[in-house]
This record gives structure tokens, C-alpha cells and sequence, in this order.
């Protein structure tokens, strides 16, 4: 089910053309957006929020054209912009009763404790938003924005940044669990790509305005040749013997074990992989292509590397 359809969406600012008959479909489910910087990406999510028109071409998301139906479409598409920012000096429950009584929510405080408790932060809602970290007003914001209760997808553009490792990884498991646990779409558009594997079923890349690729996961593997295999375990130094004996040519890294796609045959290298956690009680923390998919994928289409 296509949830937002594009079809050759021009918009220009002056003698710079920001998008150049950008075409694409998006599913229902996580997809990504990804594209150097400069490419288009946000002045698409600008005009799929309704922010600003294009120049020419269709666009429908839901069914709903976001310029002409926008005050229909945000009962059911909420956009969460990188740089928001709300009034860091009120109680963050006070904004929170303002959007709903926005959206007309009759039971809004069981609405706001049950969102809030979603994301873990029911228990801060009394503290202003000067007082929380980066990660915490990430969580209010997702927070605001899934309030509304007809919420069918969500937009999202560049939702990791300013945060660290540990916020990031909690942004993303969210973001997962709105789709699995709540049933709403995602169209996000980020540079942290090594994250984006872990919950993403599509990708779109942009590049110059335009989408210069599209597909799932298995679509990304097949148009990539598998360049190294990574392997982390509690004894590099011992597999790697084994593997060196058995003809299999690798090297220790600050990363862990690296086996050159073209050299390893996966058969053989399974069967001694297998034998030595065996045999030694090896425990293998990471097995994997190297490096991962979307950054080599990521280097090809904007560098030719």
C-alpha cells in the first residue's frame, strides 16, 4: 500500500533547483530518506508537510494533496522538523495540554499519561523543558507529536541529531516500536545510516533533487558487491589461526577479524567458524558485511567510490 506518492515534484529558490522532477512511491512501514547534504531532502519533507508548494508535479499523501487538503491531512500526518523548538520555560505537561485541547481530546489526561508513559518520561512532565537532557526532549517531542490520536504517519527529518550514542539508540528503538506496537508509518530522513538498518524496510536515495534509487534491504545487498566480512568474537587471535590453516587469508583489526569477500568461501568459512566456537568455546559477538551496507552504498552513489 503506497502511503505518499510523488510524481516529478520541481521546486526551484531563485536559480538554484532544489528538486528536479523528484518521483517516488513510499509503503506503508519505516522508510528512509537518505542523500548528501544539499540533496533535496528537506525541502521534500518541507512540502509534504505543506510548509511551502512546489513549482509543479503531484504529490498525495494518504490520498490528500498536503498545500490544497493540509488542514485534513495533519489529522493524520504528523512532521517533526529538526530544529523545533518549544518555550523551554513551561511545565512540558502544559504543552502537552495544549496540543490536545488543539485536537479536541475529551480524555486528555489518559491521553497524555498513556503517550507519555510510551516513551518514559510520565513521571518529568512537572519540569520545565530547560531542565531536560538532549534525549529526554527527543522523547517529548515524539511525545507532542503522537498525541494526536488519528495519527497514520509520521515525518520525521534528521530525528538523531544532537544526540549521543545512548540517545540514539533509544530514539530508534522507539521509532520502531510506533511502527510494530502502534501501526504507524515512518518517513525519516537521517545521516546516521549504520542505525537505520536496524529498523528501515525501505530506502530512497536522493541526490541533485532527484530519487536516483529505491528499494528494500535484499535490493541494496544485491546492487552491492560484498567487499569483507567482519568478524568480532572473545578470541580474534585464535580464530584467526584457524582460519589461516585452513587457507582462509585474514587480518586482525582495531575492529575485529576482516576475511576479504573475494578470498572467503562462506561454506568453508562457516564450518571452521563453527568448529572452533566448538571446540574452544569462542564466543562470536558480530558477523557481518563490512563496511555496512547503506555507508558503502552511501559512498558509491555520492562519490563514486
Amino acid at each position: 500500500m503506497d502511503i505518499l506518492i510523488a510524481r516529478k515534484i520541481f521546486k526551484r529558490f531563485g536559480n538554484i533547483t532544489a528538486l528536479d522532477g523528484l518521483t517516488a512511491s513510499f509503503r506503508k512501514g519505516i522508510s528512509a530518506l537518505i542523500g548528501p547534504n544539499g540533496a533535496g531532502k528537506t525541502t521534500f519533507i518541507n512540502i509534504c508537510a505543506g510548509l511551502i508548494d512546489r513549482d509543479s508535479g503531484d504529490i498525495k499523501i494518504l490520498g490528500l494533496d498536503p498545500w490544497d487538503q493540509g488542514h485534513i491531512l495533519r489529522r493524520k500526518v504528523e512532521v517533526l522538523l529538526e530544529n523545533v523548538r518549544f518555550p523551554n520555560n513551561i511545565p512540558a505537561y502544559k504543552l502537552l495540554y495544549y496540543k490536545s485541547r488543539i485536537y479536541g481530546i475529551n480524555s486528555y489526561r489518559e491521553r497524555i499519561k498513556q503517550v507519555a508513559s510510551f516513551f518514559e518520561i510520565d513521571h518529568f512532565l512537572d519540569r520545565p523543558l530547560k531542565q531536560f537532557s538532549a534525549g529526554m526532549y527527543r522523547r517529548f517531542t515524539l511525545t507532542y507529536t503522537l498525541l494526536n490520536p488519528d495519527i497514520e504517519l509520521l515525518i520525521l527529518d534528521e530525528p538523531a541529531s544532537n544526540l549521543d550514542v545512548a540517545g540514539r539508540i533509544k530514539l530508534f528503538e522507539y521509532l520502531d516500536r510506533i511502527y510494530r506496537e502502534l501501526d504507524i508509518s515512518i518517513v525519516l530522513s537521517s545521516h546516521i545510516l549504520p542505525d537505520l538498518l536496524d529498523i528501515c524496510q525501505y530506502y530512497f536515495f536522493i541526490k541533485d533533487g532527484k530519487i536516483v534509487w529505491s528499494g528494500d534491504i535484499n535490493r541494496l545487498y544485491e546492487r552491492l558487491e560484498i567487499r569483507s566480512i567482519l568478524i568480532r568474537s572473545s578470541n580474534d587471535h585464535l580464530l584467526s589461526k584457524n582460519f589461516s590453516e585452513y587457507g582462509i587469508e585474514n587480518s586482525i583489526t582495531n575492529r575485529g577479524l576482516i576475511i576479504k569477500a573475494d578470498k572467503f568461501d562462506i561454506r568453508k568459512g562457516l564450518e571452521v567458524l563453527l568448529k572452533v566456537v566448538e571446540e574452544h568455546g569462542i564466543d562470536i559477538y558480530e558477523f557481518r558485511r563490512f563496511p555496512d551496507p547503506l555507508t558503502q552504498f552511501f559512498k558509491e552513489m555520492s562519490y563514486g567510490e
